[in-house]
C-alpha cells in the first residue's frame, strides 16, 4: 500500500495526545486495512476455520478480501461485511441490555447498515429496532440490507435528530454512531485524509453534541445511550463523552472487552487503535441516562380523510399465514410485523414517515397470491411450506442477475431457490421456463465471473 499523506496539524496532534505511541499509529495508517464479516446465525450456523474477532463471537477475519458480489450468501444476508471495531457495540448490549425484556431501540446515524444488522441479530427477533438515516441518498443502501438481514422486528425511517425530541422516554437504547472527522478510516479512505483540518474536526464535534442533545429525551430514564465515532481525537471522543455525563445526564459505564484484544481505556470511553487492535480506529462509550424523564404515550391517529381506512387492513388469505413459521407475527396489507408492536408502528409511522417496517410477504393480482422476495429471505419463512432447489454458484448467480433460469423441478409453481441450503428467492416453475421474482434494483450488474469468487466458508 503507498504511504498516505498525513495531514500535518493530525501529525502533530497525535503527538500531543499520544506522545507514545504517535509514531506506532503513523506506521500502522500506512498498512493494508483487515477485512472482516459478521454472521447472520438465523441464516448459517457454520463455524469456520478463520480467526475470530476477539469482541464478536460471530465476527471473522478474512484471509483476502473477495469480490463479495460474487457470492450469493452475501445476497442471501448470510453476513455482512463490517469493519470489526464497529463490532464492539454488540458487547454493550450484551452487557447491559440482555435482561430488559422487549427492548425498544434506535439506531439514529444507521446507513450502511453494519450496527444496525448487529443490534437485529442480537435482539434476535425480540424487542423492536428502529434505524434512522438522515441522509436520503443513503437510505436505499440501509434499507436494503435491513431487508436481507431479514428480521421482522425492524423498521427504517429518515429523519433529523430533532424529529425524536418530543418522543420522550420511548427507547430503552440508543445508539448514536455520529458523523465525524473519519480519522479512524485514513487507510481506508482518502477522502477522509483530504477533508481533515482542526476546523473540520471542531465543527464535527459541535455537531455530534447538537445531534446528541436533540436525541437524548427520546431515551428513557435508566436507558442505555451508546456514543461512538471512527476518531482518535480527544474532542469527538472523551471530550464529547464527559459533556454527555455532565450536561446531558448520564453515568459513564465500564465495558467488558478481554484482556488481550488491545482495546485502550480512556477516562470515558475505548479507543481501538490499528497499531494495537486488528481494525480501523473506533471509539466508543456507553451510558445509563441518569435524568428522569416522563414516557410518551403511544397513540394513533384516525385517518379522517380516508374515513378511518388508514387503519383497516385487507384481510390475509388464510394460505399465506402458513407461509410463516412464527406465531407472533401479523400480517397486514401484506406486510408481517411483531403483533407486539403493531401499535408503536402506527405511531412512529404516523410521526416519523416510515421508509419501511416489517417483511412484505405477499402481493395479490387478481385471483394469484405472489409471494415477495422478501419473504424468502427473511427469518419468519416457513421452508418446509415451500418445494426447494438447490442451485449450484452458476445458477445462483444468473438468478441474482435476474437472467432467465431452468429449474430441475417437475412440480409447477412457486419454488425456494436455495444454494448452500441458504434461501435466495423464488421463482415460479411453469414447466419449459421459470420467472424469476428476484427484485430489478437489487439485480447484479457485473457480469458472472467464477475467478472472483472465494468460498468464505
Amino acid at each position: 500500500m503507498e504511504n498516505i499523506q498525513l495531514p500535518d496539524d493530525f501529525i502533530a496532534d497525535l503527538r500531543e495526545y499520544l506522545p507514545n505511541e504517535h509514531q506506532q499509529l503513523i506506521d500502522a495508517l500506512a498498512t493494508e486495512p483487515v477485512s472482516s464479516i459478521r454472521l447472520n446465525r438465523r441464516k448459517i450456523d457454520t463455524e469456520c476455520s478463520l480467526e475470530k474477532v476477539k469482541w464478536c463471537e460471530d465476527g471473522y477475519y478474512l484471509n483476502d478480501r473477495p469480490t463479495f458480489t460474487m457470492d450469493p450468501l452475501f445476497h442471501a444476508g448470510a453476513y455482512y461485511v463490517q469493519e470489526a471495531s464497529s463490532m464492539a457495540v454488540g458487547q454493550v448490549y450484551k452487557q447491559y441490555m440482555t435482561g430488559v425484556e422487549s427492548p425498544v431501540v434506535l439506531d439514529l446515524c444507521a446507513s450502511p447498515g453494519g450496527k444496525t444488522t448487529h443490534l437485529a441479530s442480537l435482539l434476535d427477533g425480540n424487542g423492536f429496532l428502529l434505524s434512522n438515516e438522515v441522509v436520503k441518498t443513503r437510505t436505499k443502501t440501509l434499507c436494503e440490507n435491513v431487508s436481507k438481514w431479514g428480521f421482522a422486528n425492524t423498521a427504517v425511517c429518515s429523519v433529523m435528530p430533532s424529529s425524536f425530541t418530543e418522543l420522550t422516554g420511548l427507547f430503552d437504547m440508543i445508539l448514536v454512531d455520529a458523523p465525524c472527522s473519519g480519522e479512524g478510516m485514513f487507510r481506508k479512505d482518502e477522502v477522509a485524509v483530504s477533508e481533515w483540518s482542526r476546523d473540520n474536526v471542531k465543527m464535527c464535534a459541535d455537531r455530534q453534541r447538537t445531534i446528541l442533545k436533540d436525541v437524548f429525551p427520546a431515551l428513557k430514564e435508566d436507558g442505555i445511550l451508546i456514543y461512538s465515532t471512527c476518531t482518535f481525537n480527544p474532542h469527538e471522543d472523551d471530550e464529547n463523552a464527559q459533556w454527555i455525563a455532565d450536561e446531558l445526564g448520564a453515568d459513564v459505564l465500564d465495558i467488558d472487552f478481554p484482556a488481550d484484544s488491545g482495546v485502550t481505556k480512556d477516562k470515558c470511553g475505548y479507543h481501538f487503535y490499528p497499531h494495537k487492535t486488528k481494525g480501523e480506529g473506533f471509539y466508543i462509550a456507553a451510558f445509563r441516562k441518569n435524568q428522569q424523564e416522563d414516557e410518551i404515550s403511544i397513540r394513533t391517529k384516525q385517518d379522517k380523510k380516508k374515513g378511518n381506512k388508514g387503519n383497516v387492513s385487507q384481510p390475509t388469505p388464510a394460505e399465506v399465514m402458513k407461509w410463516i413459521d412464527d406465531s407472533s407475527i401479523t400480517v397486514a396489507d401484506g406486510i408481517a410485523y411483531p403483533t407486539e408492536f403493531e401499535q408503536l408502528i402506527q405511531f412512529l409511522n404516523q410521526n416519523l414517515r416510515l421508509l419501511q417496517y416489517g417483511i412484505p410477504v405477499y402481493i395479490q393480482k387478481g385471483k394469484d397470491i405472489i409471494p415477495q422476495h422478501n419473504l424468502a429471505i427473511s427469518n419468519i419463512v416457513n421452508k418446509e411450506f415451500f418445494e426447494k432447489e438447490e442451485v449450484d454458484w452458476e445458477k445462483a448467480i444468473a438468478f441474482l442477475r435476474k437472467d432467465n433460469i431452468e429449474v430441475e423441478s417437475d412440480k409447477k409453481g412457486w419454488l425456494m431457490l436455495t444454494y448452500k441450503n441458504v434461501p435466495i428467492g423464488f421463482v415460479k416453475n411453469l414447466g419449459g421456463r421459470a420467472n424469476n421474482l428476484y427484485p430489478q434494483n437489487w439485480r447484479i450488474l457485473m457480469s458472472a465471473d467464477k475467478s472472483r469468487y472465494i468460498d468464505i466458508f
